[in-house]
């Protein structure tokens, strides 16, 4: 069962997460906190002495679809179809995380490179996550989310300027 009451919560278990990079299957709940009525999101893999209790009658909330690639199990600030330039590589691996959100095709000016175009959450850890890739991968537009990624760049040389 997806739904147990533990003490006086109701735990719902919304969504499993697959991370391919560590093999980490996580799973996420969903709390309704009482004073605002609203559904509150927490990581079940960063819970303590969780204990199991009666299966509950509530309804589980409505399972929306995600627009696109969602790199954490926090909802992004936004969905964006983004242009990635990726060394040919990575291919297979973007495909295979990005699912059926992206579209591909050979860089035609680059035959190292191809072009990648998948509709992404973007929050901080989407930049988090394109840093992964290095300079194996390179954000072509939009120009906002490009220069959001610089930003975040920065943060981190900034940490490691002697000067």
């Amino acid at each position: 069962d997806l739904y147990r009451t533990v003490g006086d919560i109701v735990l719902v278990l919304y969504q499993l997460i697959g991370d391919v990079g560590n093999s980490l299957m996580t799973s996420k709940i969903q709390k309704e906190e009482e004073e605002t009525g609203q559904l509150r999101t927490y990581r079940i893999d960063r819970m303590k002495n969780i204990k199991g209790g009666e299966v509950s009658k509530a309804k589980p909330p409505a399972h929306e679809k995600p627009q696109g690639f969602v790199v954490d199990v926090f909802p992004p600030e936004r969905f964006e179809t983004v242009t990635f330039k990726i060394k040919r590589y990575l291919l297979d691996e973007m495909i295979e995380q990005l699912g059926n959100t992206v579209s591909s095709r050979e860089d035609f000016d680059d035959p190292e490179y191809a072009i990648v175009r998948p509709s992404c959450g973007i929050n901080r850890q989407f930049y988090l996550w394109v840093m992964r890739y290095g300079d194996g991968l390179e954000i072509v537009s939009p120009k906002d989310i490009r220069k959001g990624f610089a930003e975040e760049l920065k943060k981190v040389l900034d940490k490691y300027s002697d000067e």
